[in-house]
């Protein structure tokens, strides 16, 4: 029979102190994802509250990026004294953008359908996709609608009719076959531009297999054309039509086309005696424990008969103590980083021009600031600053050196003779006169990268 025993065992573990590890996760949310996380505490926490009004506390080296958060700007006070019209005026400018579907089916009514011919129309709409084309097959939307097959590609048809040019397309040739149909009427027969369009239906309609492979070449030989006239209804494909006809329309769940709105967590102000750094959100200064709360939880300190009352307010204050001081750690550490990059890359903060970064990694900022690399990182992952010229960039653009590269390369290639692009060997010899020791592989990468056609496609004849 086993007996029981009680031994003693001396064990070394590592314990996080939760102030580190609540800074560490205030420091990896960006500025939206900050703001909501204060706004819960506030809500959970009945001993934290705040106030606009709090005077700042600490050095004044804490100071600079706390004072003007919530300075409102004269500019751009709105007067109270507006008109109506002025006020319906603003509204219109923050309307959202109309949604695809919406803009198609207001347009049914100028086409002639019976009522069973609009219930396929609303189906075929409802069947496009974001980028404009249609998704569902003529045979299946018949299936799903009982209806016959010339019905459905009676109703397409006709709604290929409509705003924007190219909609419901099934396929990207069709697409641009049609953006050229709704073009051509507006443009004068028997002239240049009447000619060009022509030339480059034909292109598409008879040798789009050779137009996406642009082999310009073969397209000569078998429509027996010029490559001037060639390289000309070439250009007005590809600077007149568009594969993405909706891209200017909006959807409710994803704008993959739309302006994405990017708020930025640091903002860098320039002033006369030099950079000041803002940290967007609420600071810790506007963060502070209740007085009712504080005078209850200094009132109850040295009592040692502990209720459940008086742990409710030690732990409520406690734990509001611990947000302020880690949410001033989480900005004090993003306020260090963003003043080494200034240090480090005052030419492009001051400018905004990407060829003036300088080699930069995380590490020498972690080094500089004596952290571990990883706190840099989490700083300034998927987070973003406002330069002083308004520019909104993410982080790791300092970081990024290829950048500078990059933009050596494509000013080359724009200032290459169209006849006679550069080769990627040429580019390489180029670019390491230039200064930058890159080897041929790292050309074709970054040329790849930034969509840049090889050479013998880059070609123009005119």
């Amino acid at each position: 029979m086993a007996f029981l025993q009680n031994e003693q065992k001396q064990v070394q573990a590592q314990k996080l102190d939760p102030k580190v590890f609540l800074t560490q996760r205030l420091l990896q949310l960006n500025v939206q994802e900050r703001l909501l996380s204060v706004e819960n505490e506030l809500l959970e926490n009945p001993a934290l509250e705040l106030t606009e009004y709090l005077e700042p506390t600490g050095s004044e080296e804490d100071r600079p990026y706390t004072e003007e958060v919530n300075r409102p700007d004269p500019k751009e006070r709105v007067d109270p004294f507006l008109s109506l019209q002025d006020s319906e005026n603003s509204l219109a400018s923050h309307q959202a953008p109309i949604e695809l579907r919406d803009h198609l089916t207001n347009q049914l009514h100028l086409l002639p359908l019976s009522p069973k011919e609009q219930a396929v129309a609303d189906y075929i709409i409802g069947n496009i996709d974001d980028n404009g084309l249609l998704t569902e097959p003529i045979e299946s939307i018949a299936h799903d609608l009982k209806v016959s097959k010339s019905t459905v590609e009676k109703v397409l048809t006709q709604l290929q009719t409509l705003d924007p040019p190219g909609i419901a397309a099934r396929t990207l040739q069709e697409c641009l076959l049609l953006q050229i149909k709704h073009i051509l009427p507006d443009i004068p027969p028997n002239t240049p531009a009447w000619e060009t369009t022509q030339t480059a239906y034909r292109i598409l309609s008879e040798c789009f297999e050779e137009f996406v492979s642009h082999h310009h070449q073969r397209i000569c030989r078998r429509l027996l054309l010029p490559r001037k006239t060639v390289q000309a209804a070439v250009d007005f494909i590809t600077n007149r039509l568009t594969p993405y006809p909706a891209a200017r329309f909006g959807t409710l769940w994803s704008r993959p086309f739309g302006e994405a709105v990017i708020r930025p967590d640091v903002l860098i102000h320039r002033t006369e005696t030099g950079f000041q750094i803002e940290i967007a959100g609420y600071a810790p200064e506007n963060l502070r424990i209740s007085p009712v709360w504080q005078e209850a939880y200094e009132k109850h300190q040295g009592e040692r008969i502990v209720s459940e009352p008086i742990n409710q307010v030690r732990e409520y204050v406690r734990r509001a103590n611990l947000f302020i001081e880690s949410l001033r750690n989480c900005h004090k550490i993003l306020r260090a980083i963003t003043r080494e990059l200034i240090l480090c890359q005052t030419a492009f903060i001051e400018t905004g021009q990407v060829q003036f970064l300088r080699p930069l990694t995380r590490n020498t900022i972690a080094e500089k600031l004596g952290v571990h690399p990883s706190v840099v990182s989490r700083a300034t992952f998927n987070k973003y600053v406002r330069l002083p010229n308004l520019e909104i960039h993410p982080f790791n653009i300092f970081f990024d050196y290829s950048l500078v590269v990059k933009t050596a390369l494509q000013q080359l290639i724009t200032e290459e003779d169209p006849k006679a692009p550069l080769t990627d060997l040429e580019l390489t010899e180029k670019l390491c006169a230039m200064g930058f020791d890159v080897a041929r592989r790292t050309v074709v990468k970054y040329r790849e990268q930034c969509r840049i056609l090889p050479s013998h496609l880059r070609r123009r004849y005119n």
